[in-house]
């Protein structure tokens, strides 16, 4: 009877003992740190909301929910969060990748999923289209710039800094050097090849750069080169709004 009894006792010593020992760990979080390789806006704005979770005490606290507040911003692409005795949880964050950006929207995923990021200072071409989906203008960049970018005998290598889509679903090409070109709406690939052969005959033709090759004829290409006044011209303008002479070169 007293081994039952002093048994008893020391159970409830123990578990008097584990609630202190829970209640003297469970302390207030006083502090979180965020880490990773983040812009400071990306760093603010995680940091605001974790706190709108509102993490109480460092034991209590549900770290699973506070993981899915911070994956809930989109640009996260890994979120890992652990206690720091006493009073300080930390939370490290892998930023999803972005390859281009998608407009006014925010930016592109190598999986053509839409990021939007407080991080204005990322260099990615632009994109921007009135049909093809995120996935679909993904996908038509890579194989323009593949096809544009092999090079030249001259080392010279083509980039695109910029992809639009009107809502006829014509496709324009901005390039890093200023230049444009307008390939339409149907075969691509094939108005990209003869791009690249209008653009060795004719960018060496004249003293000025080429400024705006238009790809749409059947037979021919039309050609405008930058003069002192169109240098000033906004990017991705229409063609109306450009100025120079025109040329169409029968194939």
């Amino acid at each position: 009877m007293l081994r039952k009894f002093f048994g008893g006792v020391a159970l409830l010593c123990l578990a008097v003992a584990g609630l202190w020992a829970y209640f003297f760990l469970d302390r207030p979080v006083r502090r979180i740190d965020v880490t990773g390789e983040l812009a400071p806006g990306e760093a603010e704005e995680a940091r605001a909301r974790i706190s709108q979770a509102a993490p109480g005490r460092l034991l209590t606290t549900d770290l699973g929910a506070l993981r899915d507040e911070v994956l809930a911003l989109s640009w996260p692409r890994k979120v890992s969060i652990r206690r720091i005795w006493p009073d300080r949880i930390s939370v490290h964050i892998e930023r999803e990748t972005v390859v281009a950006q998608w407009g006014d929207e925010g930016y592109l995923s190598p999986g053509g999923e839409v990021v939007r990021t407080p991080d204005t200072s990322v260099e990615v071409p632009y994109l921007r289209c009135a049909v093809a989906s995120p996935e679909e203008a993904l996908q038509t960049y890579r194989h323009l710039q593949a096809l544009l970018g092999g090079g030249f005998a001259s080392g010279e290598r083509l980039t695109i800094a910029a992809l639009t889509q009107n809502a006829l679903g014509e496709w324009r090409v901005e390039l890093a050097n200023g230049m444009q070109a307008v390939l339409g709406a149907e075969s691509l690939h094939e108005r990209a090849h003869r791009f690249l052969l209008g653009y060795r005959h004719l960018s060496g033709q004249r003293d000025a750069p080429l400024q705006y090759l238009d790809l749409r004829y059947s037979h021919g290409i039309a050609a405008r080169w930058r003069t002192a006044a169109a240098s000033s011209q906004p990017a991705l303008r229409p063609p109306e709004a450009l100025s120079g002479p025109v040329l169409l070169a029968e194939r």
